[in-house]
């Protein structure tokens, strides 16, 4: 009956389960691990008859004998059931990985057990923010996530043309105008609130085939815009964490508190997804 370790780890739990299965069909392909095993018996053999030879002494057999059998015994063939939990949340239940060689099942429960005890233990000294903790999160995972959205696109192709028109023909201009400045429009706390509150009642952008006045057409995308947030986060949250299904939740909310904690901007985690994306279409409409 194969016994079930757990083995912790605060991401990367899918690396090992692919590293305990690797290992698992090497130890189970009988033609190989047999004839590894009947070479080392044969040279093991070899020199424990020679050094008897020499010496007249029967503890060097006795001690060859006694690790053919710890080897065999307890090392290569009794087999365990590996159970690989993630605390990142990213796994809805643990990995399994079977007939894993069980000094090797041990070995890894026992150091991660010590290390997720001594990471409990600096934690509930050094308490941080649960979103921003080690063992939810995983080492470095909000400086991870806020260097990933300053990458993020915005996915509809049809929205980014049409944010591309606009930003062209109302925002660019503006700046031109000094209706305000780059650094004014850098510095807002909400970049699309303040390109609609002095977009232009002038100009005019293509969308959706015609024509539309730039105060107008921004009040238009900003219904948009909500769509694009949740698409961005689901897709962004499943590629990055893992999860298809949780993925937007814990994107969010990992992003607001990695931006809190490592840059002091206390914003909720669509308003900081939103700006990254907007100023990547910046950036684009400039290019």
């Amino acid at each position: 009956m194969s016994v079930t370790l757990q083995v912790y780890t605060i991401g990367g739990g899918d690396y090992l389960e692919s590293v305990f299965n690797a290992i698992a069909a090497i130890f189970n392909n009988k033609s190989t691990i047999g004839a590894i095993t009947n070479l080392a018996v044969i040279l093991g053999g070899f020199s424990a008859v020679l050094l008897f030879s020499r010496s007249r002494d029967v503890t060097v057999l006795m001690k060859w004998a006694g690790l053919y059998v710890m080897v065999t015994s307890l090392m290569l063939y009794p087999k365990a059931t590996v159970a690989i939990e993630d605390f990142t949340g990213i796994d809805n239940k643990p990995r399994i990985a079977d007939n894993v060689p069980l000094s090797l099942a041990l070995f890894a429960s026992f150091t991660s057990r010590i290390g997720q005890g001594f990471t409990e233990v600096v934690e509930t000294v050094l308490h941080m923010p649960d979103d921003v903790s080690y063992q939810k999160t995983g080492m470095l995972m909000g400086s991870k996530l806020v260097l990933a959205a300053s990458n993020f696109q915005i996915t509809d192709p049809e929205f980014s043309d049409t944010l591309n028109e606009f930003m062209q023909q109302c925002v660019f201009y503006d700046l031109l105008l000094n209706k305000y400045t780059v650094q004014e429009l850098m510095h807002a706390d909400n970049p699309w609130q303040f390109i609609k509150d002095h977009t232009s009642i002038a100009r005019a952008f293509p969308m959706n085939g015609g024509i539309a006045v730039c105060n107008e057409g921004a009040a238009q995308l900003d219904k948009i815009w909500t769509n694009e947030i949740n698409n961005a986060a689901t897709i962004y949250g499943a590629q990055i964490l893992g999860n298809s299904k949780t993925g937007k939740t814990q994107l969010l909310s990992h992003l607001q508190e990695g931006y809190r904690f490592l840059t002091n901007v206390s914003q909720e985690g669509a308003n900081l997804l939103q700006t990254n994306l907007l100023t990547n279409a910046m950036s684009q409409a400039i290019n």
